[in-house]
């Protein structure tokens, strides 16, 4: 778990030792050559000012004041004659560097001021000439020398400066550094424990968000993929639970009467009654598997539409006709009102039946045996609205917000009593929203219930 950590500091410290290796060299290079042109500079002017001073009074007196001026500096002052010969020198200098300066000026006599470094026995030395004219008279030359050990005394300090300065720096970056991969790190450690969590089923972990930036963000999807998670497998326990209740009911009646009917003198009225039962718990069980079935297809996206051009009403009064001896069987009465012209849709037939069978059953079965189910069409803009209104007990604004779930039912014992699944609604909602369209509900207690379903609407002409 601490790899990251670690290559997170390793990183920064690479980076940091890559800068300062470069600020290093740069700064060194760059003070080594301002301090070698300063020397040069200095050098040549000094030359310059003793050959002025010479040129005004030449005498042995001028030259002995030239040379004392320098004895106690860490320059070394040489004057020489137009032919080369050295006249007099503020030091004792080794006969190896006075030949290479008297070898120097021999070169070109008429050379204006100019610096040359040379090296004798490991030493850097640099010189500086200049020539001493009066007119057009050359009396001489004046050289200035100077070892440059204490530069590379001074170059040395200051390179010894850079080192420990670079290893300050590299201190005080490994401790931020590791301050800051510990806040980076410990986040994205804190999502690997909460995914670790969540693979062994704990969905109830969750991560502190701190913050706004992206590992903020991250903590956010987290957390929500827990919520879903969380959601989901209380959601298939519940489902889960609903499946087995919905299944044990039929199948208790389906053993409870199939064992009665193995009786021998059972009469035979009660055992064409008992079969009935049997027939209705059957088709309740064909009916809850299909739903299921749907369902599990539609979760899937693998529920395929034949979409059509359909004419709506010739649908709609197909559908109200097989639905009428139903409705009559309950008390209930069925309207379809439609006062359009031909309508065209483009619709999945089998699967709009399937919609407004589910629809206009639930309005029949909580009507109660009472009042009139109406079915309407109406055109708004580019939709077409279908209304499915009951005159039955309606629901309230809490079991509204609650209608569209699976297995739920405003009344707990319709199961029993009026043979619903639960999964109607939740079917219809989905297939509604595979058409294109989208559907609502408004409804009073005690009052009714009224379904609108929307389509997009495309207008032809009914072919001859």
């Amino acid at each position: 778990m601490h790899r990251i950590t670690t290559k997170w500091l390793l990183a920064i410290l690479g980076i940091m030792i890559l800068g300062l290796t470069l600020l290093g060299t740069v700064s060194y290079w760059v003070i080594t050559n301002h301090y070698q042109s300063y020397a040069e500079i200095t050098l040549g002017n000094q030359a310059s000012s003793f050959a002025e001073i010479l040129k005004v009074d030449f005498d042995p007196k001028t030259l002995k004041h030239v040379a004392a001026m320098e004895t106690k500096s860490s320059s070394t002052v040489f004057v020489f004659s137009p032919e080369g010969d050295l006249f007099i020198s503020s030091k004792s200098t080794k006969p190896q560097l006075l030949e290479v300066v008297q070898n120097w000026v021999r070169q070109d006599l008429n050379q204006k001021s100019i610096q040359k470094k040379v090296a004798l026995d490991g030493i850097q030395i640099i010189l500086a000439k200049s020539p001493i004219e009066r007119g057009k008279n050359r009396l001489g030359t004046v050289v200035v020398g100077t070892e440059l050990t204490w530069l590379e005394n001074a170059l040395q300090s200051l390179q010894a400066m850079l080192i420990l300065a670079g290893l300050g720096a590299l201190l005080v970056a490994s401790g931020l550094g590791l301050l800051l991969s510990r806040s980076v790190v410990r986040p994205i450690l804190d999502v690997v424990k909460t995914i670790g969590q969540l693979a062994k089923g704990n969905y109830q972990v969750r991560i502190l968000v701190e913050g706004k930036d992206e590992l903020a963000l991250l903590n956010q999807q987290v957390n929500q993929l827990a919520e879903s998670l969380s959601y989901y497998q209380s959601s298939r326990r519940e489902f889960l639970s609903h499946v087995a209740h919905e299944l044990r009911t039929p199948i208790t009646y389906l053993k409870g009467y199939a064992t009665l009917l193995q009786n021998p003198e059972i009469e035979l009225n009660r055992a064409q009654k008992l079969t009935s039962i049997i027939r209705e718990q059957s088709d309740r069980l064909d009916r809850l598997v299909n739903d299921l079935m749907t369902l599990s297809r539609v979760d899937e996206g693998q529920l395929e539409l034949k979409k059509e051009q359909v004419e709506l009403g010739e649908l709609l009064q197909k559908i109200c006709d097989e639905m009428r001896i139903q409705a009559g069987e309950w008390g209930v009465k069925l309207v379809l009102n439609i006062h359009q012209p031909p309508l065209y849709l483009s619709l999945d037939p089998q699967r709009f039946y399937q919609i407004m069978m589910n629809l206009i059953d639930n309005a029949v079965r909580y009507s109660h045996g009472k009042g009139t189910v109406t079915i309407s069409v109406q055109k708004k803009s580019n939709e077409m609205m279908i209304q499915v209104r009951d005159e039955g007990i309606g629901m309230s604004e809490k079991e509204l917000n609650r209608v569209w779930e699976r297995f739920y039912r405003v009344e707990k014992s319709r199961s029993r009593h009026t043979g619903g699944s639960g999964l109607g609604l939740s079917i219809v909602k989905h297939l509604v929203g595979l058409q294109g369209g989208r559907i609502d509900v408004k409804s009073i207690p005690n009052r009714g219930t009224t379904f609108l379903l929307y389509f997009p609407h495309h207008q032809r002409a009914r072919s001859e």
